[in-house]
């Protein structure tokens, strides 16, 4: 076989085969994308792509802001990912906060992240206005 013939062989292969690979990614990208557009929850496309630069679990990340989003506390995505970068049990957090707006408690994402920090430092889980029952 002529060694031009060979040559495009071998590029159109592996251009196929990067043209495959960027799309499988997108893909993924894009359902994530696609399960927030749907709840209703604002993620962009290059927050995703953020998320995943960071190596932080974009598709938990994802779930939790939907879940914020339905529960009618919407948080965004950015603040439950510095939330979880912290430690913080997100998904307990997102629910104590919709207890807390169902009770007529003004209560911020800021003060339930440092309640849940705190109970890590001192075994209490404590938010001022909220009783445990």
């Amino acid at each position: 076989m002529d060694p031009k013939v060979v040559l495009i062989l071998v590029f159109v292969i592996l251009l196929l085969t990067v043209v495959l690979a960027v799309l499988t990614i997108f893909a993924s990208l894009f359902q994530l994308w696609l399960q927030a557009f749907l709840s209703g929850a604002r993620v962009s496309l290059i927050q995703i792509v953020g998320m995943r630069l960071r190596r932080s679990p974009a598709k938990d990340i994802i779930r939790w802001t939907c879940m914020s989003t339905q529960c009618g506390v919407p948080v965004s995505a950015a603040h439950i990912e510095s939330a979880h970068i912290q430690g913080v049990n997100v998904e307990r957090a997102i629910l104590t906060l919709k207890k807390a707006r169902e009770e007529g408690i003004d209560v911020k994402w800021d003060e339930i992240v440092q309640a849940d920090f705190e109970e890590r430092t001192t075994g209490v889980f404590e938010i001022p206005g909220i009783h445990r029952s």
